[in-house]
């Protein structure tokens, strides 16, 4: 039987692991399917391409947004106007079928949310299977699409990408800013309004003065510099405080996760898959985050700990000194079956179905 050939968008995405891990598990089921680029990242260029050398072909969309995205809403309207007849025309011309990795519940931070909702609508309609990341996310669209196949395929570990555990370093922690009886909560990954850094804030304050001096947030990466300046005003009443380097080389990032304590993350409702939360648990941190579907790999208690709100945050962070802390080893064992090459099983088992 012919391989698929299978279309990602994107292929590649600059300084997220993700594509580049997915596409080497592939590699290792040549024959079955191979990934290729969609020509310049446009369908219609891909509707014009031949000759075409499969019967089997699938375009799996990763971020819909590739389709109709812009900061300018004409250009984004436009865009929706050629891609999404495009997607119907590959389907009836060229017998496509659509998969739709469901990584985000909205497009973080998109600035045309009507447009967003219309399109995230327009590709549900195209798409002739669903990856949902979380068993909710799955359930939830076997209820709203039972005429598409749905498949669960967690997020995988990030195993040794960022090489191995690494044990804290004082002299690093030192020089970030630590003293070595301080309890550090690292903000992971690039800074953005979608990952809510307001509320984490906002729950220290509620903590008040039962919060424990040697509790320290760490907010370690870079963002937009409008948006970092309105944080650092925020945060000029919170103390312990701490901005970190804008960037984070690969080979430093175990080192520089050891010297955290836990990882904190907010999220706004448009999270479904976070790959923050799966780097620091990959890293053996244990992670504090609230309880959203792109948090269900995070056990309370086991490795790290879930909140509902403000206000319940305020009473981990609170309680936190008296917790026991999860072990690197345990953290990292936790997500250690969600492996790369079983998410590429999966995801073939998936094209297989749908030819």
């Amino acid at each position: 039987m012919a391989e698929i050939e299978v279309f990602s968008m994107p292929y590649n995405a600059r300084g997220n692991p993700y594509f580049l891990l997915w596409r080497r598990a592939l590699e290792a089921h040549r024959g079955e399917a191979v990934l290729r680029e969609v020509p310049r990242q446009s369908v219609f260029l891909l509707l014009l391409q031949h000759p075409w050398t499969s019967p089997r072909r699938i375009l799996c969309i990763h971020w819909p947004t590739v389709l109709y995205g812009s900061r300018y809403a004409l250009r984004s309207i436009l865009r929706l106007c050629v891609n999404i007849p495009t997607l119907f025309a590959l389907k009836a011309l060229f017998g496509f079928k659509i998969v739709w990795v469901l990584h985000n519940a909205r497009e973080h931070d998109y600035p045309h949310p009507r447009i967003d909702r219309l399109g995230r609508f327009l590709v549900a309609l195209a798409a002739d299977g669903l990856v949902a990341q979380q068993a909710s996310t799955a359930k939830t669209c076997e209820i709203l699409y039972p005429r598409k196949k749905v498949a669960y395929i967690p997020h995988s570990n990030y195993g040794s990408f960022f090489g191995p555990l690494a044990q804290r370093d004082p002299a690093l922690r030192e020089r970030l800013g630590f003293a070595s009886g301080d309890i550090v909560l690292a903000a992971l990954g690039a800074v953005r309004p979608y990952k809510k850094i307001e509320r984490i804030f906002e729950a220290m304050r509620a903590a008040g003065a039962d919060l424990d001096p040697r509790i320290r947030l760490w907010i370690a990466g870079g963002g937009d510099e409008g948006y970092l300046q309105k944080l650092k005003a925020l945060a000029a009443d919170v103390p312990g405080t701490v901005f970190g380097d804008a960037f984070i080389p690969d080979d430093r990032m175990a080192s520089y996760a050891a010297c955290a304590d836990y990882a904190v993350f907010y999220f706004d409702d448009s999270e479904l898959t976070s790959g923050s939360i799966q780097l620091s648990l990959s890293l053996g941190l244990p992670v504090i985050a609230r309880d959203i579907p792109g948090a269900e790999q995070v056990r309370h208690g086991r490795n790290g700990y879930v909140f509902r709100d403000v206000q319940d945050l305020g009473a981990l962070l609170r309680a936190l000194p008296g917790l026991p802390v999860p072990s690197q080893e345990a953290v990292a064992a936790s997500i250690a079956p969600h492996t790369w090459e079983s998410a590429a099983q999966k995801h073939i088992a998936l094209w297989k179905a749908l030819m």
